[in-house]
């Protein structure tokens, strides 16, 4: 298999350190694997309220055009749905495949609070109340997350950090429908599979919500075999 470039997004309240076991499976497999943590999520330090969703897609495309990737595998999870699949739209020459790994899909001029059934006046005064940050869930909650080890749930607690609050509630801008994109959604919690473009793919790993903890071998493999293919990889019209 030739060597691909994997670019991996991580959801809300994480960085770049939550894709570690599966960026190290990729290179293992000789596959050129990088991720990156969004503006915003590196400490709880500093004040966020000039950071927006659009923030965090330029900064993807900007990682993309100082490295002259071509040919690049988006993964998002979570929130990192959003801002892969306004990426692929705005710079669909450098994108050969988007991957939504339990995440939320873009919907034009609706937001992830929107996209996933949150009450959005509720979440905004939660966010105002936490500093301008959306804020993460706690240690009880991840004990109680479907397949996350007590391990897991600890090591996520220790590391999450409340979301920037805009981030969030802005809503997604795309210039074309995601049928115009190749892509492919890879289930692995308890929500009910997102609407996407017919020709799509579709798969489910039973690993809960963070399957890059839980999971990360079978999350590779299929990363690999199932994704980066020549018939996965060409690019929708």
């Amino acid at each position: 298999m030739s060597a691909r470039n994997y670019l991996l997004i991580p959801g809300a309240w994480t960085g770049a350190w939550v894709w570690h076991h599966v960026e190290q499976a990729l290179r293992a497999r000789r596959q050129n694997a990088r991720s990156m943590t969004l503006s915003g999520l590196e400490t709880l330090d500093g004040d966020v309220s000039a950071i927006r969703l659009s923030t965090h897609v330029q900064e993807v495309m900007q990682y993309i055009h100082e490295r002259d990737l071509d040919d690049v595998i988006l993964v998002g999870h979570g929130y990192g749905g959003l801002v892969i699949g306004q990426v692929a739209d705005l710079q669909r020459e450098r994108i050969a495949h988007t991957v939504y790994v339990d995440a939320s899909l873009p919907r034009d001029r609706h937001s992830l609070v929107d996209t996933i059934d949150l009450d959005p006046a509720h979440e905004t005064q939660r966010i105002s109340a936490n500093n301008g940050r959306w804020p993460a869930p706690d240690a009880a909650a991840l004990q109680q997350e479907a397949a996350l080890s007590s391990e897991h749930a600890r090591f996520l607690s220790e590391r999450l950090v409340g979301h920037p609050g805009h981030a969030v509630t802005d809503p997604a801008v795309l210039d074309r429908p995601l049928h115009h994109q190749a892509g492919t959604v890879i289930t692995s919690g308890n929500a009910t599979t997102p609407d996407h473009p017919d020709h799509w793919r579709t798969y489910h790993l039973d690993a809960g919500p963070w399957p890059m903890l839980s999971a990360p071998l079978e999350l590779t493999s299929l990363l690999t075999h199932r994704i980066a293919g020549p018939e996965a990889a060409c690019k929708a019209g």
